[in-house]
């Protein structure tokens, strides 16, 4: 497992931190220039997490108090940073997705692209690697498309890292090895610490011993100058694997024990109980239980209190609470029926004979009801499987296509970096790697659409300004449009605000505006009008592509759909676009719809409710 914490600055230094302290004693400094104070001492404080912590709460205050979103995404984002190093994973998340928010109330694009690569972090120390490549493969696709180096290395580092814990190992070496290429031209050396350290960790998970312990040498040399020491102690434990793999236990408890010390002096949960564990099982090897023991039980002590098993055991608590209530309402319930039964009893001896025959007819009846009834279900439950079974095969077919996608990626950042630029060969890759990024796309959208119908959406309603986010897609659009010689003609008020998610308009305006110019002929329009009334402002995105038949529309807004208008060049479409627009919609409990004829256009309208 790597350590690279995914951020948008450059490399952390306590000397750094510390000669900025006396400037912060001081209080000097005001607006715009304290704000960028505190988020070096909060990037750069490396000795003392909570003291990095309080710097990063207080930039958040800061910025918040002056409107500045900019630095309250920065804010939010070290206060995420130093929360999972604190192993505080929960905290860590929330305070992410809050960065992501400001980053894009900002319009810091990196910023956004840089928080999905810490989301997709914590997805991975939860376990869930899957999700976590979706949102690595979403970060890494927006940096390879802006000049931030160290932002993209980072995101493959990470990457590189879920192979690595996956034991996809040629793919984690290849990742590992371009962000090493990409961290070196830009001089960034912690980034080139992490690449070397990770590099070793692969070599010694394929037996490369020799390998591995130089790289990690190497890695360990340039952190322990920087004063990083989460890093280290992750690579000192791999050394400690290296030497006992060697036989040599008496260096592998040196390197652990190293690791350990180094943990409790920074108070590094995460690590103190990894060490902790390593050392355990170095002296069960070597027979000597208790320190075994000893060491064991202080690595559950530290993991509990990093997983929050405490609050996993109050739920399970008040769940058994709930249950023994549960069952003495149904004890008093049971005990009323049958005082009820008692009394009605000899009424029903009275009624028997009469009520004999209809009893009988009803009992056939209802054998008939039941049979029915059971037979729906086997049938519905069927289909329910069978609905199951494809969506599985469906995401684990697309998942498996990303590894192969992604080396492929990989291999020809690698092929252009180290070859001639101007030769025919670069022409050629260039052509390629358009292709992968294509293919590429179209199965992060088949990962994506899984994951959406997999878990229920979070949706934050909140005042979103209609007008700007449609804007911002017009304004993103300008190289797609340019280059198909389209004309979009807008026209909408400013500050239409309406109350809805912004990540999820942003997202729908972005998808029809997409489809627009895919279907539309070059030299054609695109017309985009927001109108509103004092309740609902209404967005239409109207083409003059080929248009929709009646057998089109029925198909509209659901799941792997394929028209029979195509894209006018060769632009590539899954069918999951609409479906998941339609999802989105209906989240924030607005209205979407389309109007079309063949060979007359089509109009998508999306309506949502004004902020109160």
């Amino acid at each position: 497992m790597s350590c690279f914490v995914f951020h948008d600055g450059s490399g952390q230094s306590q000397k750094v931190a510390d000669s900025l302290a006396e400037i912060y004693k001081k209080g000097t400094l005001h607006d715009t220039a304290r704000l960028e104070l505190l988020r070096n001492l909060a990037f750069n404080e490396v000795n003392d997490l909570k003291l990095a912590l309080h710097y990063a709460e207080e930039l958040i205050d800061e910025s918040t108090a002056a409107g500045n979103d900019l630095y309250l995404y920065r804010g939010h984002f070290q206060k995420g940073n130093q929360k999972k190093l604190l192993g505080d994973l929960d905290e860590a998340l929330d305070a992410y997705v809050r960065s992501i928010e400001a980053a894009r109330k900002a319009r810091y694009f990196p910023g956004e692209a840089t928080a999905y690569g810490a989301i997709a972090g914590i997805y991975s120390s939860a376990g869930n690697h899957r999700t976590a490549m979706i949102y690595f493969d979403k970060a890494i696709s927006t940096l390879r498309r802006s000049d931030d180096s160290v932002a993209l290395g980072s995101a493959i580092l990470n990457a590189g890292d879920e192979f690595l814990t996956s034991q996809i190992y040629d793919s984690a070496l290849l990742y590992f090895r371009e962000a090493e290429i990409i961290f070196e031209k830009t001089q960034y050396f912690i980034g080139k610490a992490y690449s070397l350290g990770n590099i070793g960790m692969v070599y010694a998970s394929i037996g490369e011993s020799t390998q591995a312990e130089q790289h990690i040498k190497d890695a360990t040399r340039i952190l322990e100058e920087l004063g990083d020491y989460y890093p280290v102690c992750v690579y000192l434990l791999s050394m400690a694997d290296i030497h006992h793999e060697r036989g040599d236990r008496s260096a592998a408890l040196n390197y652990a024990m190293r690791s350990l010390g180094l943990a409790r002096h920074y108070g590094l949960k995460e690590q103190i109980s990894e060490s902790s564990l390593k050392l355990s099982e170095l002296y069960m090897h070597a027979g000597n239980t208790g320190e075994s023991f000893m060491h064991y039980k202080n690595h559950i002590a530290y993991r509990d209190s990093v997983t929050n098993l405490e609050t996993v055991r109050k739920l399970a608590d008040l769940r058994m609470e709930l249950e023994l209530l549960e069952k003495e309402e149904m004890l008093t319930r049971e005990k009323w029926i049958r005082n009820m039964f008692i009394a009605a009893f000899c009424v029903m001896i009275f009624l028997a004979a009469i009520m004999y025959l209809n009893f009988r007819d009803q009992q056939r009846k209802n054998r008939k009801i039941t049979e029915q009834k059971e037979e729906i279900e086997r049938k519905n439950e069927d289909l329910l499987s069978l609905n199951e079974e494809k969506n599985n095969l469906i995401s684990i077919v697309a998942h498996d296509l990303k590894s192969p996608v992604n080396q492929i990626k990989g291999l020809i950042s690698l092929a252009k970096i180290t070859g001639e630029p101007n030769s025919e060969s670069a022409s050629y890759l260039d052509m390629v790697e358009q292709s992968s990024v294509r293919l590429s796309d179209m199965i992060s959208k088949i990962l994506n659409v899984e994951a959406i119908e997999a878990t229920p959406l979070n949706v934050t309603l909140e005042p979103v300004n209609f007008s700007d986010v449609v804007k911002a897609n017009v304004d993103r659009s300008v190289v797609e449009v340019t280059r198909k010689q389209i004309q979009v003609l807008t026209s909408f008020p400013e500050n239409v605000v309406v109350n809805a998610d912004l990540r999820y308009t942003d997202q729908v305006i972005d998808n029809l505006l997409s489809n627009a110019i895919k279907f539309s002929p070059p030299g054609k329009k695109i017309f985009i009008t927001v109108t509103h009334d004092e309740e609902t402002a209404l967005c239409e995105i109207r083409d003059e592509g080929p248009g929709l038949s009646e057998s089109d529309k029925k198909k509209l807004f659901k799941k792997y759909q394929k028209l029979s208008a195509t894209p006018t060049s060769n632009e590539s479409s899954t069918g999951l676009g609409l479906s998941i627009v339609k999802k989105f919609v209906d989240a924030m409990g607005g209205e979407i719809w389309c109007e079309s004829e063949p060979e007359k256009g089509a109009s998508f309208f999306v309506r949502l409710r004004i902020y109160p």
